[in-house]
């Protein structure tokens, strides 16, 4: 299961700014003042608003949000219904939505009381007693209920901001809540929980940022809960990723240029890109960048002035996509703090001179095998060879022809006359 203000622009995966996702998911199970405030939606939103800019979380269409409702009757049957996506007035998911401004996120997907509370309470109601927040698992659920495995959607940071009482049935223990919400129908349903709850909670923890209070509810702890969710694994570039150790500087016709060619050693991980920098003498910096074989090439031949004698500084970075089959939003941007070991910074030894039985092949006579130093140096030692070889036969064959034809003296040579 594991492998696997307004602006016109989108994001692409390679970009070095961060974008975020934020899931909003509303918990239905509530007393008639929460239901209230959560159906009107004001005060609701207000809080919502607060604590995502205090975050700076939407900012412009870079970033996504979605809607998801949570709620459990005793006799579900997939415990994937027990978060789903709040529906459009067109009846789509609110899922992977590019921010424009918080007006436009909370009016233009139709009536709010049956976005954020309604959905959930009819779905609730088609799984028997209830509804049930199941609070210990709605983090989880939130997050699989907007599996992005199709739409090509990456996010660098996942947030889930909780509209909840934060009542857990039994206490915030998932084993012991559970057991109060299905009471005899616990040991059937277990299984169908732990089957999606523990695959999450080996790749992704969950941690609560801060909490913002919702006005008007009567025992203020009615709020939205923030959360930041991050993969349990802190990946390093160089155990996923194979690449030469000299990062492909080989020395060309005119100076040197990357090139190479990597591969991903673990499924669990996409290579999105991986960009190769290079600083020169001058300070110049050279860019090359993967493309969709797997291959590094630096278009610009950086000529031999412009670097060191013996060695370079440069830096190897990657954006990693996490491939599982329960989220698969995340992407991992080496621009991100949160991921410094997807930054390798190396000194790279300068590759000799390309030199034809020990003497430097100079670029006037380099005629072939521009970007392969080793072979235009190895062609002209079998010319070089060839030749010598070729005289050596000329000369030989001369001698010996030489020996071969009689010339006699002319003493021995007597004319007479024939009768």
């Amino acid at each position: 299961m594991l492998f696997g203000v307004s602006s016109s622009k989108a994001y692409v995966a390679t970009d070095t700014s961060i974008n975020n996702h934020v899931i909003i998911a509303f918990d239905v199970s509530l007393n008639q003042v929460k239901k209230n405030l959560l159906c009107s939606g004001g005060e609701v939103q207000r809080s919502l608003k607060n604590i995502v800019q205090k975050y700076r979380l939407l900012n412009d269409s870079c970033d996504y949000y979605s809607f998801v409702n949570f709620s459990v009757g005793r006799d579900i049957i997939d415990f994937k219904d027990f978060v789903k996506p709040s529906l459009d007035k067109k009846g789509n998911a609110i899922a992977w939505i590019p921010f424009t401004n918080f007006k436009m996120m909370f009016s233009q997907h139709g009536r709010w009381d049956d976005i954020a509370y309604f959905q959930g309470c009819r779905r609730a109601a088609d799984q028997g007693y209830g509804p049930f927040p199941l609070l210990t698992g709605a983090k989880q659920f939130s997050l699989l209920s907007v599996a992005n495995t199709k739409n090509g959607k990456y996010a660098n940071r996942t947030y889930i901001a909780m509209v909840t009482d934060n009542w857990y049935a039994g206490m915030d223990n998932y084993q012991k809540e559970f057991l109060r919400v299905f009471e005899g129908k616990s040991v059937k349903q277990k299984p169908k929980f732990d089957a999606y709850y523990g695959p999450i909670t080996s790749i992704f923890k969950f941690t609560e940022l801060c909490s913002e209070p919702i006005d008007g509810n009567n025992d203020g702890n009615y709020r939205v809960y923030l959360y930041e969710v991050k993969p349990t694994t802190n990946i390093a570039l160089s155990s996923i990723v194979d690449y030469p150790a000299d990062l492909g500087l080989h020395r060309v016709k005119g100076g040197y240029r990357i090139d190479f060619n990597y591969q991903s050693v673990d499924p669990m991980y996409r290579v999105e890109r991986i960009e190769v920098t290079l600083k020169d003498n001058n300070g110049n910096i050279t860019t090359a960048i993967s493309d969709d074989n797997n291959r590094i090439f630096s278009k610009e031949v950086i000529e031999t002035s412009r670097l060191p004698h013996d060695s370079v500084n440069m830096t190897i970075r990657g954006w990693i996509h996490q491939n599982d089959t329960l989220y698969g939003g995340l992407l991992m941007n080496p621009y991100d703090s949160e991921y410094p070991r997807l930054n390798l910074k190396l000194r790279i030894p300068i590759a000799k001179e390309a030199t034809v039985f020990g003497f430097p092949l100079l670029d006037t006579f380099w005629w072939w095998f521009p970007n392969n130093a080793k072979h235009a140096a190895l062609l002209w030692e079998l010319l070089i060879v060839l030749i010598l070889l070729t005289l050596l036969v000329f000369i030989l064959r001369k001698l010996l022809l030489k020996r071969a034809i009689f010339i006699p003296e002319d003493s021995s040579i007597k004319l007479s006359k024939l009768d």
